[in-house]
């Protein structure tokens, strides 16, 4: 459970993540994105503890379930893709919900 809902607030990050990157590199400086850089900077740091926490449960739970290593290293990767993200975390769950009687 702990797994899922991190898994949610770190895509859900990731998406804003890539939305101030590319709202400030695409926009002119007195855009929202770019007067408000803080904020941006803030959520990517977020970003980044929130993202190792995950990795961190990853391979939890790879070790747990005896999750092959290709298969806990897929998850992890597919973590750091926009969108492809949601899935990884709903494969992953799944093969917990199969390993668990």
């Amino acid at each position: 459970m702990a797994y899922r809902v991190l898994a949610w607030v770190v895509g859900i990050n990731l998406i804003l993540v890539m939305t101030g990157f590319i709202g400030q590199l695409s926009t002119d400086d007195t855009s929202w994105f770019n007067t408000h850089d803080g904020l941006i900077s803030a959520i990517d740091v977020a970003h980044g503890w929130l993202f190792m926490v995950l990795i961190v449960l990853v391979v939890a739970l790879g070790r747990k379930y005896r999750w092959t290593i290709p298969f806990t290293a897929t998850t992890a990767i597919l973590a750091t893709i926009p969108f492809v993200s949601f899935w990884a975390e709903h494969r992953a769950t799944k093969a917990v919900r199969a390993a668990t009687p």
